[in-house]
């Protein structure tokens, strides 16, 4: 098709919503100059330079004047012919003059991105009006391609991330856990600077609940354990109990306790010690006890038995830490958004933190997230939240974790990112539309993350656009690294279409 048009607008990518076009043409030349009033050295600057020097080998000239022939004139204005989104622009294309019209310098590098990209193929193009807007205003991607350092290849993402008019970027870092150091305050200031440079909005992602949550990367006394009470164990002819699991949690909030078989408790340093939480040892000091069965009461570290690991959610220490990554995070870097995660957590109520609280799996669950949710409205009261939809969702993993009708404790001002990683979305619409409905149908803000399958995307937006006024449009995810969602993302994100419901999956 885009071979066969003679229209070269046909080959910009994402396309212009919509173009109508005269007889006549432009054509550009080395000679041509820049009208653009509020210049600065930003990312517009940058690419009409780079474009000028390849194209034409010379440097480009700005002109003070946006009434002379031969000038590309960039404008702020608020003309009700553009689009209310932000992003939004108007190309007015004449045979000796082209002016690029947008509400927003984001508007404008749009605007001039759809011009550059014709130039590249053809210097003369037909004159007329082009006018474009996004369909949605959310187009995020979770950036896992490379670390978050301001580094040549995180600026390449972004680059190109850019170019696609993705605007909102996730990003995961320890950094948060470390703002009181100067460096790595630095190090994710600069990240966030690059990111807002090119029209991106960056978000700060960490995990406070699930597989991978703040509090266990940072203490390895934070994860749920599996409590085992009054386990009756043969001490050896050596005083030793060597216990049959990975790890055992010796720590501040969590206790060892020993009993005789009559009930009476032994004391720590005393009548035994710990001679190892990893393949758990226990040194019984009394020799009578030797060759005598003990009770044991302990909590175990054993993920093996579980999908994923998780961090528990009834210690004080870690509320401790998790405010104090909040708090910095929020009070230092000032985002407009914040994910969460809150997903894929392996087991939850099984450790003696939790048991000791005496609720059930759905109150513990509920009251985790809006313990979180309080702290992140202390310090601040208009941020957006952003989670996972799996652990709150009855279609998807809320079962698994013995957590169903938590939903209905989910504060309404928190936003969902629904994912179905399991084979491909197309193949299975029904269980798309079961999750996605399910907070769709609450009054949840929700989006739709693509994965690495492009199939996906269709069916997010079907369901996406049936709930326009809840729909935070499609994440691009790369776990596994796989980058095939990118395009089919952007352009769905952008246009509101997909050349992919052309195609038979």
């Amino acid at each position: 098709r885009l071979q066969s048009s003679k229209n070269p607008f046909d080959g910009v990518f994402p396309a212009p919503s919509k173009m109508k076009f005269n007889k006549s043409f432009c054509t550009i030349n080395s000679s041509w100059k820049i009208f653009d009033i509020n210049k600065t050295n930003d990312l517009i600057d940058e690419k009409l330079k780079y474009f000028w020097k390849n194209k034409f080998n010379k440097k480009i000239e700005y002109s003070n004047e946006k009434s002379k022939h031969n000038i590309i004139s960039l404008e702020i204005s608020n003309s009700k012919k553009i689009g209310q989104l932000v992003g939004s622009y108007l190309i007015e294309i004449k045979k000796n003059k082209i002016s690029v019209k947008a509400k927003t310098r984001q508007g404008l590098f749009y605007g001039l991105s759809t011009l550059l990209q014709v130039f590249e193929q053809n210097i003369k193009i037909p004159a007329g009006i082009i006018t474009d807007s996004p369909a949605f205003s959310v187009r995020s991607v979770i950036q896992i391609k490379t670390r978050t350092v301001l580094s040549s290849d995180f600026k390449d993402y972004i680059n190109q991330l850019a170019d696609l008019r993705y605007n909102v970027v996730y990003l995961p870092t320890d950094a948060y856990f470390h703002l009181d150091k100067p460096e790595r305050l630095k190090e994710i200031t600069d990240v966030f600077d690059y990111c807002k440079s090119h029209f991106i909005e960056p978000v700060p992602y960490f995990e406070t609940f699930g597989a991978g949550t703040l509090t266990r990367t940072q203490d390895p006394c934070l994860d749920e354990g599996i409590f085992h009470e009054k386990e009756i164990w043969k001490v050896s002819a050596k005083g030793l109990i060597e216990l049959d699991v990975p790890r055992i949690l010796d720590c501040p909030n969590t206790t060892i306790h020993i009993f005789t078989k009559a009930g009476k408790e032994l004391k720590r340093y005393v009548d035994y010690k710990v001679l190892s939480t990893k393949k758990p040892k226990i040194l019984i000091e009394n020799n009578e006890l030797f060759n005598t069965e003990l009770l044991l009461s302990y909590d175990a570290v054993d993920f093996s038995l579980f999908p994923h690991p998780a961090s528990c959610p009834s210690d004080p220490h870690g509320w401790e830490l998790q405010e104090n990554v909040i708090a910095n995070t929020l009070t230092l870097l000032k985002p407009k958004s914040l994910h969460i995660s809150q997903d894929e957590a392996g087991l939850i109520n099984k450790c003696s933190r939790c048991k000791a609280r005496g609720l059930s799996n759905q109150e513990i669950m509920i009251d985790q997230i809006n313990r979180v949710h309080k702290l992140i409205r202390k310090y601040s009261k208009d941020i957006d939240i952003y989670i996972w939809g799996d652990l709150f969702n009855d279609f998807q993993n809320a079962p698994k974790l013995g957590v169903e009708g938590s939903i209905k404790g989910l504060p309404k001002d928190i936003h969902v990112h629904d994912w179905n990683y399991v084979g491909v979305y197309h193949s299975d619409k029904m269980q798309t539309i079961n999750q996605m409905n399910f907070y769709f149908k609450r009054g949840f803000k929700t989006g739709g993350v693509a994965w690495f399958e492009p199939a996906n995307v269709i069916d997010i937006l079907q369901i996406g656009k049936k709930n326009s006024n809840k729909f935070l449009g499609i994440m691009h995810s790369a776990w596994a690294k796989f980058e095939h969602s990118l395009l089919p993302v952007a352009e769905a994100n952008w246009t509101g279409s997909s050349i992919l419901g052309d195609l038979d999956f």
